[in-house]
């Protein structure tokens, strides 16, 4: 473990391999980012989640493509959008240069009608532990802009209209304790904006793809905090 870690803190000087590798495309992006081509950086499990799941409306839990986040990272190229099917996003390459990391995307496609699509392409890669260049022909550089978990989850939290209430009393239990109903997983924590002074978080089950809200606020009738739980949500579903 040692030499491990060691090899990557030194990355650049002692040549260490780099590599990367595809692990998800598509043709319709979930994500919400906007009219034109759009490039993520994520570095978290949690983060990753969100967003494979936001672009998978319909993905099993449990399908999450793994990363080992110690040492890589995942990059997310989002296309602009397409009058029709047929088209598709790559990653084309990855380059290397010190802690320089440049990715070079490519998409290709008929022209023609019909339903609008927004092809994305997701890949993992050694990580230097600096920004992400990304590449595209016949338009300038642009670098990655970097996402967390927290952003992302309030992201999909504003876009929400409608909060259903958790009553199961076994279901409230495993939340209450840090877990997920049903398989035990540690949810993952992330703060909401909230309503005046109640504090509102975000509990992600990151392989599952679902997440929950608890909502503590201070009962003045009982004197007391009280913890009111809501969902279960699914990025990108609503």
């Amino acid at each position: 473990m040692r030499r491990l870690i060691l090899c990557f803190a030194l990355l650049p000087i002692l040549g260490c391999e780099r590599i990367w590798s595809t692990i998800e495309e598509g043709a319709v992006a979930g994500y919400p980012s906007g009219t034109g081509y759009s490039y993520v950086v994520l570095r978290s499990q949690a983060a990753w989640s969100v967003m494979h799941f936001w672009n998978n409306a319909a993905a099993a839990p449990g399908s999450l493509p793994a990363v080992d986040f110690a040492n890589d990272l995942v990059v997310v190229g989002i296309s602009e959008p397409k009058p029709g099917p047929g088209f598709a996003l790559h990653v084309a390459s990855v380059e290397w240069a010190g802690w320089d990391t440049t990715v070079t995307v490519a998409q290709d496609g008929p022209s023609g009608t019909g339903a609008v699509t927004r092809p994305y392409a997701c890949a993992r890669l050694t990580s230097t532990g600096n920004g992400v260049r990304f590449r595209r022909t016949g338009a300038p550089d642009a670098m990655g802009e970097e996402k967390t978990y927290q952003q992302l989850i309030n992201m999909d939290y504003a876009l929400r209209g409608e909060f259903p209430p958790v009553t199961d009393e076994a279901t409230i239990y495993m939340l209450n304790s840090g877990a997920a109903p049903g398989t035990g997983e540690t949810l993952v924590e992330a703060q909401l904006p909230g309503w005046l002074d109640n504090e509102e978080t975000a509990c992600l089950a990151p392989s599952l793809g679902t997440y929950w809200i608890s909502e503590r606020y201070f009962d003045g009738e009982q004197g007391a905090f009280v913890k009111l739980w809501y969902g279960p949500f699914r990025p990108g579903v609503y």
